[in-house]
């Protein structure tokens, strides 16, 4: 499932998809590292909310809405580019490498830190076809931290890599466009049973008073493929101010619900 074939094209492993995504356009890096991105996010659960209590409970909200934020920024820079200089991609960006730094192997939170990335307004194809590569194989690396049994599914000759994201690159070069690719299911098939477990088990520790249902319906929008509402609504995710969701993932999502409410 690692390898892609088309007319001549194959690739295993990061180096080479890399090399692939170069020859397309920019957005379809980002798009590629924002989907295997969210493919990882349930998987970074298994380590957050292990022994989780309601002292811990700050900390997990500000994690998940940094996975949740990074996702919606690097789809909005990818399916509308115009808008990628307004966005705190960078940002985004820093944070998850410093709380990589800091921790043994949070690939989640790498992954979605690659997807923020990539989708720096200041970033060129080269570098996000990079940090695409990386996202994909760090997603990799969550699944099989999550599920023991995904790794003889993601662990190829060329060491790991995401599947979703080969079937990903796979429909763009049979032709499929990069909106088309943006509203398919995040997985290939059905979702693994240990990502429905694991983003049950983060929606169960989650506030219910601080409107994370704004979040988790746009989330299971993504995996289940539907299509999207339009700029003016994929927006609203990735805009709120970037000190606010710092400190306060109560009031980013007050501030992104009642926007919302408004279109």
């Amino acid at each position: 499932m690692s390898e892609v074939a088309k007319d001549g094209l194959s690739f295993q492993g990061g180096d080479e998809l890399a090399a692939w995504l170069r020859e397309r356009p920019r957005e379809e890096a980002i798009l590629i590292a924002n989907r295997a991105a969210l493919r990882a996010l349930p998987a970074e659960a298994s380590d957050i909310i292990e022994g989780c209590s309601l002292s811990d409970a700050r900390y997990y909200a500000q994690t998940f809405l940094l996975l949740l934020r990074a996702g919606a920024i690097a789809r909005v820079a990818a399916l509308f580019p115009s808008r990628a200089k307004d966005l705190c991609a960078g940002e985004i960006a820093e944070v998850a490498e410093a709380i990589v730094a800091d921790n043994p192997d949070p690939a989640g939170i790498d992954a979605a830190g690659s997807a923020a990335a990539a989708a720096e307004a200041d970033k060129d194809v080269e570098d996000a076809a990079e940090a695409a590569a990386d996202a994909a194989f760090a997603a990799a690396r969550a699944y099989c931290h999550a599920d023991s049994d995904a790794f003889d599914e993601f662990f190829g000759e060329e060491g790991l890599t995401d599947a979703g994201a080969c079937a990903d690159v796979e429909f763009l070069a049979d032709g499929g466009t990069l909106a088309q690719l943006a509203d398919r299911p995040l997985w290939l098939e059905a979702t693994p049973g240990w990502a429905d477990k694991l983003w049950a088990r983060m929606l169960a520790v989650l506030p219910a008073q601080d409107d994370w249902e704004i979040w988790t319906r746009w989330y299971e929008e993504r995996l289940s493929g539907a299509p999207s509402r339009g700029e003016a609504y994929e927006a609203v995710f990735a805009s709120a101010p970037f000190p606010a969701w710092a400190e306060d993932a109560a009031a980013v999502n007050g501030w992104i619900k009642e926007r919302v409410g408004k279109l």
